[in-house]
């Protein structure tokens, strides 16, 4: 007897929804304006900058809770990075900028360092 293999059928608009989808939305927006600027952002910016935006009385009152319940895990970073089609690896130009305190920052290591 041959048995047919299962296949998952994934439908449009199945799945849990997104409890915090304006807070993601503003971050999204965040992102872009940082590529656009030639930035890089990676995972601890991304939570910061989403810490930063539960902090804003508008978001506060849009979800009745306080940052202290939402809980920026790695976890969730990766699945609103898949959600929004981002990657942190892609370069966004040739050169990225880097802090303006580089050379500064440079300099105290090396004295560190000697």
């Amino acid at each position: 007897m041959i048995r047919k293999k299962r296949i998952k059928k994934k439908y449009i608009g199945s799945g849990r929804k997104t409890f915090y989808s304006k807070a993601e939305d503003i971050l999204y927006k965040w992102i872009i304006e940082q590529r656009k600027k030639g930035l890089a952002a990676d995972y601890i910016m991304l939570k910061l900058q989403m810490h930063k935006i539960f902090k804003e009385p508008a978001i506060q009152r849009l979800y009745l809770a306080g940052d202290d319940e939402f809980q920026e895990t790695f976890s969730w970073i990766q699945s609103f990075i898949k959600r929004f089609d981002l990657s942190l690896r892609r370069r966004t130009k040739i050169s990225q900028k880097l802090p303006e305190d580089t050379d500064a920052k440079l300099e105290e290591f090396k004295q560190f360092i000697i």
